[in-house]
């Protein structure tokens, strides 16, 4: 019965014996389980916040981490969107990762931008992969995230840093190296690289980098590298050389600097800075030139106004005494001031066009009368040297558009530049006439001529002088070219060499004319001129008496050498013209301007500013103070009768001389 019952399988004892696992089987299941715990706890211990989703979005499971980087709690989570954590603009973004991990891609490091419950926005770097159920299908994702702002934050600042030290670098023009004194290469960077010559590729040594240098600069550059890695020292390295670029030949100038790093007593780097000072050097070589020629200028100027000075002085104490000829010491005495004065006028009208100051007032002007005037204006140091002049104009009856003044000082200068440097007697020789759309007017003389040919580049530059000690200041030509080009012109010169004398070629565009102007006379006088009112203001004791006495000589004249002493004759006197230094000691010529204008029948007075300042401040306040006129120490006596006839026109434009 009982074996019956067991073959039947209805054995209730082996029925209990089946039920029950084998061991192996149990031991499985724990190791499993507890695989499962050790993993439950590592993830949920985790720094990086790790998750899951299902395929449409939505959390599975939310570690500890993820509740601190995000500000969620799990149980707000699970079951909840992600979208939840996506900024606006990245909405799409969840899915598109979703659809990734649907065609078994992994994720690896993608960085994006997620939203905490703050609503602060974080750097994440995610980690995505595919999770599988039993039958191997893709159910979802987990996702390692982890917060990445700091450190994004970190490189951000030390590209930052970087780009601001590129900058800097390249602001002060700096090349950067590292010398491995151990192998012997030199890392450069790619502004020392372009400075030497040398591409990017190829590897340098220091032989590479003594082979740029200037022959004579080497002995000096490796006694500053010796003493840089001499341990004794201070391992600095400083030093200025050339280098030779490598296929264009040009020389550079380099300032170097740098610092070397020691082992036991032994050098194993040379870190440092090159500059490329070849602009700074440059400047320097020029202001030490200019320099040079500031003091050569000085000693000529000094020079220049001690002879005319020692020749007035001493033709006054002759006529003093009753010694000489006094109309020849008269003749020598007006001479050599015009020639001071013309020096004085050459030096302010330099700062006046380098200024900008210097405004063209353009008439048309009988080229002849022109040449006549600066050839009047020179006759006597022509006569004394016995020269020639010859003046060929075609058409003789040619005209030209310039400003009278500015035209009369460029011939004057061109003349006397000739005068000056025919040592003995000759022809200076004037050509003038229509060259194309110009007209041309040649200079020739038969002087020392230009033994280099750089000095025909030269001869215009400030305070050269083709030859020492010939009288001038070396300013003349300067302020030729100035003024020509002031007049859209170009002046050039041109020798055939030593003591085979010199042209220069003046153009000046030739433009639409009817007639000239007139050239104004010192006889064509008003007759009525003695009748003309003037009273003359300075407080310069021997000018105002000297100015006082050349006015007295053509009309009824007073004098005031203080501003009070100025209103006090415009009351009685009632002016038609004042004359009004501009600098007095009790009250300066505006306010005196100012004054006589507000007396009772003085609102009309003629009153031209009298002053030795030519620059564009006093130039405008002098026309923001609507005086009618502005006239330079020591006048000039055309000037003067000018202003003269204007005034008794009743004038009212301005009267400028300013040579």
């Amino acid at each position: 019965m009982g074996d019956k019952a067991a073959a039947s399988g209805n054995d209730p004892k082996r029925a209990r014996d089946e039920s029950v696992e084998p061991d192996d089987v149990l031991s499985e299941r724990a190791k499993r389980e507890e695989i499962s715990a050790r993993l439950a706890s590592i993830i949920e211990h985790s720094n990086d916040a790790i998750l899951a989703k299902d395929l449409t979005g939505t959390v599975i499971s939310w570690n500890k981490a993820a509740e601190r980087m995000y500000g969620y709690p799990a149980e707000e989570m699970v079951g909840q969107k992600l979208d939840r954590l996506l900024p606006p603009d990245r909405k799409n973004e969840v899915m598109e990762i979703v659809d990734r991990i649907r065609r078994g891609e992994d994720v690896e490091h993608f960085q994006t931008v997620r939203q905490r419950r703050d609503g602060e926005r974080i750097s994440v770097d995610l980690t995505v992969s595919p999770i599988l159920d039993t039958e191997g299908e893709i159910v979802g994702a987990s996702v390692i995230a982890r917060n990445i702002t700091d450190q994004l934050d970190r490189e951000r600042a030390v590209l930052r840093s970087e780009t601001r030290l590129q900058i800097a670098k390249d602001a002060a023009g700096l090349g950067i190296y590292e010398w491995n004194i151990v192998t012997g290469i030199i890392a450069w960077d790619r502004r020392i690289r372009a400075i030497w010559g040398i591409d990017r590729e190829e590897v340098v040594t220091f032989e590479t980098f003594a082979a740029g240098l200037h022959p004579d600069d080497r002995d000096s550059t490796q006694q500053a590298i010796d003493e840089a890695l001499d341990p004794d020292g201070n391992g600095r390295f400083e030093a200025e050389y050339r280098v030779i670029q490598r296929g264009t030949g040009a020389m550079l100038w380099i300032r170097a600097t740098g610092l070397a790093t020691f082992e036991r007593r032994q050098p194993l780097y040379l870190v440092g800075a090159v500059q490329d000072v070849t602009e700074m050097r440059r400047m320097v070589t020029s202001l030490e030139q200019a320099d040079r020629r500031k003091d050569e200028f000085l000693a000529t100027l000094g020079h220049e106004l001690r002879n005319p000075l020692s020749a007035i002085m001493t033709s006054v104490e002759c006529m003093r005494r009753g010694a000489g000829d006094p109309d020849s010491l008269y003749d020598l005495i007006v001479r050599q001031a015009e020639h001071m004065t013309s020096l004085m006028n050459d030096l302010l009208d330099i700062g006046r066009v380098t200024r900008g100051d210097v405004r063209l007032r353009r008439e048309r002007l009988q080229l002849a009368d022109q040449i006549d005037l600066a050839l009047k204006t020179l006759r006597t140091e022509i006569e004394a040297k016995g020269h020639e002049v010859e003046v060929s104009i075609a058409p003789p009856d040619l005209v030209i558009v310039a400003d009278p003044i500015r035209l009369e000082q460029i011939l004057i200068n061109l003349v006397g530049n000739a005068v000056k440097y025919m040592l003995q007697s000759g022809t200076i020789t004037i050509d003038a006439g229509v060259v194309g759309d110009s007209i041309e007017i040649a200079i020739r003389d038969t002087g020392i001529g230009l033994p280099d040919e750089g000095d025909a580049t030269r001869i215009f530059d400030l305070f050269y002088q083709a030859r020492k000690g010939s009288g001038g200041l070396g300013i003349g030509l300067n302020l030729v070219k100035s003024l020509v080009e002031l007049h859209g012109g170009k002046v050039t010169v041109h020798s055939e060499g030593a003591n085979r004398g010199s042209t220069f070629r003046v153009t000046f565009p030739a433009r639409a004319v009817t007639k000239p102007s007139t050239p104004p006379s010192d006889t064509a006088l008003p007759t009525d001129l003695q009748n003309l009112r003037v009273l003359v203001v300075d407080d310069h004791e021997d000018a105002l008496r000297a100015v006082g006495v050349m006015v007295a000589n053509y009309c009824e004249t007073r004098t005031a050498i203080s501003g009070k002493i100025a209103l006090e004759e415009a009351r009685r006197f009632r002016p038609q013209l004042v004359l009004l230094d501009l600098a007095l000691p009790d009250m300066n010529g505006f306010e005196i301007a100012a004054a006589i204008r507000e007396m009772p029948g003085l609102e009309r007075v003629r009153i031209v500013a009298m002053t030795g300042f030519g620059d564009s401040e006093t130039t405008r306040q002098v026309e923001e103070a609507e005086f009618d006129g502005h006239v330079l120490k020591p006048i000039p006596i055309r000037s003067l009768l000018d202003i003269f006839r204007s005034t008794l026109e009743g004038a009212n434009g301005d009267t400028t001389e300013s040579a």
